[in-house]
């Protein structure tokens, strides 16, 4: 059975017309759409029973209303465009949708648009609760050495205050002269992401041996899973993103 994806959006259709429920169809679609677009955004949302006939009378209906089309018999309020594709007569199309939509199957128009709304209905504070908005520059911001590893500097990014500690990221870049003990460990927690952006690095993974990562490796290391950092280059750079922000580090004996 196909999977059907739940957006809070308008749901129309009960107590409305044909003709109000399509024009309020197209303008949520940008104020244009092709048949099969319109037929699937109403089937998603509508609130009324449909029955076997259901798309022929969409069509009847637009047709009804609208002077391009020969069966032209009510207020004119549809304007044919193209083979299948309708507007609203005297509304603009939003360029933007139709730039967004080319190249697009129906189902993703269908989609892109169902979460357009569902995040445009939203309250602004339940968009981004429990996150805040943060932006981190580097000239303006410092590396320290207050982190898990002396031999390294942190420069924080900002996430585990906007996050309440649900998840934290930062730069981490090699202190010249100090070199790793090498030492295995392993971490309490959910999420562990690190990407290279400046020189190498060597990690050891348990089950999976050394690993020479440079400038554009990423690596996800999973909860719990023993490691220990080799050796680096003395311009290494790389970010971590971790969840949560603070976990807890143990020593480990080496793999068998």
């Amino acid at each position: 059975m196909e999977e059907t994806r739940q957006y809070s959006v308008v749901r129309v259709g009960v107590g409305m017309q044909w003709r109000d429920e399509i024009l309020h169809a197209l303008r949520v679609l940008g104020g244009a759409a092709r048949y099969d677009e319109l037929y699937l955004f109403i089937e998603r949302t509508t609130e009324r029973e449909l029955s076997r006939e259901w798309k022929a009378t969409v069509r009847r209906t637009i047709e009804d209303h609208s002077s391009d089309s020969m069966n032209y018999r009510a207020a004119d309020l549809f304007v044919h465009l193209d083979r299948g594709f309708w507007g609203i007569r005297g509304e603009p199309i939003s360029p933007e949708f139709l730039e967004a939509r080319e190249g697009a199957g129906t189902d993703e128009i269908v989609d892109m648009v169902l979460v357009r709304e569902h995040w445009r209905r939203m309250p602004n504070r339940a968009r981004f609760d429990p996150q805040a908005f943060t932006i981190s520059h580097a000239d303006s911001s410092s590396f320290i050495d207050e982190g898990l590893r002396a031999f390294f500097e942190y420069r924080q990014l900002g996430v585990a205050d906007a996050t309440s500690g649900k998840f934290g990221a930062h730069v981490i870049r090699a202190v010249p002269g100090e070199e790793s003990p090498g030492e295995w460990h392993s971490h309490t927690l959910d999420f562990q992401m690190v990407y290279v952006t400046k020189g190498w690095v060597v990690f050891e993974y348990e089950e999976h041996g050394e690993h020479v990562l440079r400038i554009g490796s990423c690596v996800l290391q999973p909860p719990g899973i023993r490691h220990r950092e080799v050796r680096h280059s003395e311009d290494m750079e790389l970010i971590e993103i971790t969840s949560p922000a603070e976990f807890p580090t143990h020593s480990r004996d080496a793999p068998v």
